[in-house]
């Protein structure tokens, strides 16, 4: 398929109704990390992100990075920066911390896609 065929498909896709709610919230984009406040969210995070939570999860800000465990498999670390409470989760797996549930949706060598559920 040509460039240009490529192209005018991807930008049909993306003018779609919902094509944007979709997609989920890019960590990259400090704006997207607000909607995280309430501790309901989706991030792609391709670096740490750190980010404030409501104070009823008793966890000040809340940072999410992707980690090396022993060497052998990826995992995401979530880590409260004050009280450093933290729970490490590989790919598909759920946990929590302070009440806020976190599912680990899908790990790769460049990112993570964490979802925040309250």
């Amino acid at each position: 398929m040509s460039r240009k065929a490529i192209t005018a498909l991807t930008l049909a896709a993306c003018m779609l109704p919902g094509a944007a709610l979709a997609a989920p919230a890019s960590a990259d984009a400090e704006n997207d990390l607000s909607d995280c406040y309430d501790g309901t969210c989706t991030l792609t995070v391709t670096e740490p992100v750190t980010f404030p939570v409501d104070p009823r999860y008793r966890l000040s800000d809340v940072r999410v990075s992707k980690v090396h465990v022993a060497g052998m498999f990826h995992a995401v670390m979530i880590q409260s920066t004050k009280s450093g409470a933290a729970t490490t989760l590989g790919a598909g797996t759920r946990g929590s911390i302070n009440g806020l549930s976190v599912h680990v949706q899908r790990i790769t060598d460049t990112d993570a896609t964490v979802r925040f559920e309250g």
